[in-house]
């Protein structure tokens, strides 16, 4: 992109009142972004233009959070191209010169650590008609008929692998300190959770610890009833079990306490909840006496979803 395109970009956007979107100028090969930040990957044959492939999918991986997605379209070869054809500045420029086989992009994907990968032939292209002597004119015809069938449009796509972190070896998980405070409320702001009541209940909240907090939950009780609040997770650690892990420890702890029943509010993590037996209830449903002593009461929004489990 030229900062001449990207500020018609920007135009665009602003008078399309566009508030989810961001264009960041830089180069493939050098993907300004973060570690483990991107949720998908989408190119259209963009990657065959760059003369270090090598560097631009493991920009790629770096760059995608475990578990992302690469889907992209773009040209592959199905044989070597004759050696007119690779030096030619025309066919290079239409995305054909630098076209990668099928099977160099297979093992390009696999060495930068995706795994998961499909190539889906969707076009097969054919230049011998006056079509392709106008798209490719430093050619001759039989260099372009020796082209047929060589050419395909693809769709590739791969994933970046989750690493399962085990409990013990990768991480460790222990009740909460007071030191662990700052982390804590940095983590639920960071997770759009309130941070009220954590410091008088802090010795009922558990955190994951990897050089530093990753992970936090809690428990509230009342009676036989106890309520699982701020269940967060830092981003560049989710999907690896950690969450699930928390909540093992909680359920295990409220059933050795004698709690009967375990609530739960929630705006996010329903879903999540539901996998553990929690089903949806109306939060008249959750016993006056737990709802009086949780600082939730006041500070969870009446939109949340509540939900309940037997222990």
């Amino acid at each position: 992109m030229t900062d001449e395109m990207l500020a018609v970009a920007r135009k665009n956007q602003a008078s399309s009142n566009i508030l989810n979107a961001e264009f960041l100028k830089g180069h493939i090969e050098a993907i300004p972004l973060g570690d483990n930040t991107i949720d998908v990957i989408i190119s259209n044959c963009v990657i065959n233009l760059s003369a270090d492939k090598d560097r631009v999918l493991q920009e790629g991986y770096r760059v995608l959070k475990p578990g992302g997605r690469f889907a992209i379209s773009d040209i592959v070869v199905t044989r070597q191209l004759p050696v007119s054809v690779q030096k030619s500045i025309t066919a290079w420029a239409g995305c054909i010169a630098g076209a990668l086989l099928e099977e160099e992009y297979q093992e390009k994907l696999t060495v930068a650590g995706f795994t998961n990968i499909e190539i889906v032939r969707t076009r097969t292209y054919d230049f011998s008609d006056e079509h392709g002597a106008a798209f490719l004119p430093d050619l001759s015809q039989q260099e372009r008929e020796e082209l047929k069938g060589a050419l395909v449009s693809a769709f590739i796509r791969a994933k970046k692998p989750v690493k399962v972190f085990n409990e013990g070896s990768d991480y460790s998980i222990r009740i909460a300190k007071d030191a662990d405070l700052p982390a804590i409320h940095k983590l639920l702001l960071q997770n759009g959770l309130t941070n009220c009541g954590i410091e008088e209940n802090l010795g009922n909240f558990l955190v994951a610890v990897q050089e530093g907090i990753v992970g936090v939950i809690g428990l509230e009780f009342a009676g036989t009833y106890v309520m699982l609040r701020s269940m967060a997770v830092r981003q560049e650690f989710r999907k690896r079990k950690i969450a699930t892990a928390l909540v093992e420890h909680s359920l295990s702890i409220a059933r050795q306490a004698g709690m009967q029943e375990i609530y739960l509010l929630t705006q996010t993590a329903e879903k999540f909840a539901a996998r553990w037996g929690f089903s949806k209830i109306e939060r008249s449903e959750i016993p006056a006496d737990l709802m009086q002593s949780s600082a939730l009461d006041s500070c969870c929004p009446a939109s949340s979803s509540c939900m309940k489990l037997k222990l």
